[in-house]
């Protein structure tokens, strides 16, 4: 059981037809503490299908509704459209940057004592079929948006959730739109989009629905 670990950077990525992939990388500090995880601490997570997934865009941000689980209302405000069928795929990444040079200091001994980000960095894209004529508007634009992306597994945990997660970024623009072909003689847009801070919301919000009574501490 390793203690005071902490994440430097995430990628989520989403593609048609396959499960949500989450990788990180992890950094320990070198502690080990004494004894074992307990059975409440251990992680047993359902995955989680785009089949199960819905996104919505719109030229608003977040309504600060409570988070739920209801795949027919969406937390955006504006008049958001439904994405769903039209994503091909979606791909976002967050970095602390961590300064692992400055990780040991006098008298650390033999674990790191101190741990600051760089300037944080994020970047979101995605592949959109070409059911709309309003994405080189935006970029030319620069058309402040927000996506959200919601999953709710078929697996219940109580009667009143199921295993699922929520993502919603509040602000978001986009920096480049290329046509393209994708399978089937489809035509698709290339989309790479800035996340950006929103002065109220910041610049992602996530919600996580499982059965654990805690993680690892």
């Amino acid at each position: 059981k390793y203690g005071d670990c902490f994440v430097d950077s995430l990628e989520l990525s989403l593609e048609r037809r396959n499960f949500w992939d989450i990788s990180a990388t992890i950094l320990g500090s070198g502690k080990q503490d004494t004894g074992s995880a307990s059975e409440s601490e251990v992680s047993d997570e359902v995955s989680l299908h785009t089949r199960f997934t819905k996104a919505w865009l719109t030229a608003g941000t977040y309504d600060n509704a409570a988070p739920d689980q209801d795949m027919a209302t969406d937390s955006l405000t504006g008049s958001p459209d439904v994405i769903s069928t039209e994503i091909e795929s979606l791909r976002w990444s967050y970095n602390n940057n961590t300064d692992q040079d400055f990780l040991w200091h006098f008298n650390s001994g033999l674990t790191w004592g101190r741990v600051e980000r760089g300037d944080r960095t994020q970047t979101l894209s995605m592949t959109l079929l070409m059911e709309r004529t309003d994405a080189l508007d935006r970029v030319l634009g620069q058309t402040d948006l927000a996506l959200e992306i919601r999953a709710k597994s078929g697996t219940t945990i109580t009667t009143s959730y199921n295993y699922g997660a929520g993502i919603i970024w509040p602000k978001l623009r986009y920096t480049s739109v290329s046509p393209r072909g994708v399978a089937g003689g489809r035509m698709a847009y290339e989309i790479e989009a800035n996340v950006l801070e929103h002065a109220t919301y910041g610049s992602v919000l996530m919600w996580v629905w499982n059965a654990q009574t805690k993680y690892l501490a």
